[in-house]
């Protein structure tokens, strides 16, 4: 994932040399006031998460509910839609709705997104953490994007025809950049990919081992040690077909679009397709690895094994239907997109009183600044919210996993938790539970 150092210092030299070509001090100062106004509202939008997260924990079968009928209202409000276009899709947003008003799950999934916030609650540090990450995954990006004008400019040098087919809006290089871009990208995607699993197995570790023990002081720096350790090599492997798929779906896109504007269109319904039939066997492929790294990170299993480990385990007991029935990731989402909107209009507030020169190098007027300020509120809100949201999920799969393994064991080490753990699954899920242990446990 490492880039050439050659590469990185060529797009360094090209990026000063541009800046002293194409000097502008109210764009300099335009970008220095942006980027400040940037840093305050992720700083807000992180305290603003914070107090999220701790109102889910409050309030998590209320959020649910909400959540519920949220998705019953934008059911419906499809339907209604839909009716004026076609009456069958209308009818069966209709029945969406009918199905979420039937079929009561709230408590259910309340219960474990509760008990998730709880095993997090324990261990503050991993928020800490996983903003550290953040800011990995910015260098990353940040390094990334520099070494990438260096490949650029390296190809750039090499072709006698540069400036003719620039001309032409192409890019230098021919083949060989193509096959250059395919590669920076997949590295790009793999570096991201690993970074975030390296947090999720992380969080699974550090909850599998407050599901078994009373005292867990050093749970994250344990798990953390593991992830970077004996389970890397697992979340590289992982990674890696999911930055290749994401890769290809790139660049599959980029021939979509070019070909829209050719009016190529037998190309472009190709690429469409084959747009479509990556995105599902990504799809599918990130749901399968967000399974196996639950399971890499709770007994540092390999890719392979912990693979067949989470399939075999809810296929045999039949618990898929359950997992799927889960409403806390729509909550958590409800609760992000909520966060983003706060944030937003704190950055709208910021563009109310802000003087019209911060934003002179990007057009000057109340719209841009509105805009600008907006929209950067909302992308740090939602960015933080689910960054935190997505630590609550890691937990929600994990307890999912140590329940269907060993019951008994959190029995032990955390009674009163099982207790409405256990109450709530002999509810819901009484069949589960036998079809499992043979008895309700």
């Amino acid at each position: 994932m490492d880039s050439s150092p050659s590469q990185f210092t060529s797009g360094l030299d090209y990026l000063k040399h541009f800046e002293e070509e194409h000097p502008s001090q109210a764009a300099q100062k335009s970008f220095t006031m942006v980027l400040g106004v940037s840093g305050s509202l992720i700083g807000l939008s992180v305290v603003f998460s914070a107090l999220w997260i701790q109102v889910l924990m409050a309030c998590a079968e209320n959020m649910i509910r909400f959540a519920l009928w949220m998705n019953v209202g934008l059911m419906f409000g499809f339907a209604i839609m839909s009716l004026f276009v076609n009456p069958f899709v209308g009818l069966f947003f209709l029945l969406g709705a009918a199905i979420n008003i039937w079929y009561n799950r709230i408590a259910f999934a309340s219960a474990h997104l509760k008990l998730a916030c709880v095993a997090l609650s324990k261990h503050k540090s991993i928020f800490v953490l996983a903003l550290f990450f953040i800011l990995v995954q910015v260098a990353w990006l940040i390094t990334w994007s520099v070494s990438a004008v260096g490949v650029y400019q390296l190809f750039r040098a090499a072709d006698p025809n540069c400036e003719k087919e620039e001309s032409h809006g192409t890019l230098c290089g021919g083949t060989g950049f193509n096959v250059a871009i395919f590669f920076l990208l997949v590295s790009v995607y793999w570096g991201q990919q690993v970074i975030q699993n390296v947090m999720t197995c992380t969080v699974a570790g550090t909850v599998a081992t407050w599901w078994y023990n009373t005292h867990t002081d050093r749970a994250v720096a344990g798990s953390l040690y593991r992830s970077l350790t004996s389970s890397f090599g697992s979340i590289c492997f992982g990674s890696l077909i999911v930055a290749v798929l994401q890769a290809l779906r790139t660049i599959v896109r980029t021939i979509k679009n070019k070909a829209a504007e050719d009016d190529n269109a037998a190309l472009a319904c190709v690429a469409c397709l084959a747009e479509c039939i990556l995105n599902c066997i990504e799809s599918l492929v990130e749901y399968f690895n967000m399974w196996a790294y639950t399971y890499v990170g709770i007994y540092g299993f390999d890719f392979r094994t912990a693979g067949k480990a989470v399939m075999q385990l809810f296929d045999s007991r039949g618990w898929t239907a359950v997992i799927n029935d889960d409403l806390s990731s729509t909550a958590l989402s409800i609760g992000a997109f909520g966060v983003g909107v706060l944030t937003c209009v704190v950055g709208l507030v910021v563009a109310k009183f802000a003087p019209a020169d911060w934003v002179a190098g990007f057009g000057g007027d109340d719209t841009t600044r509105y805009v600008i300020f907006g929209v950067l509120g909302f992308i740090a809100g939602v960015s933080m919210a689910m960054i935190l949201a997505n630590l609550v999920i890691t937990a929600l799969h994990t307890i999912f996993v140590c329940f269907a393994e060993d019951p008994v064991s959190f029995q032990r080490s955390h009674p009163e938790h099982y207790n409405e753990l256990i109450l709530t699954w002999r509810h819901f899920q009484p069949d589960a539970l036998v079809a499992a242990y043979g008895s309700y446990v």
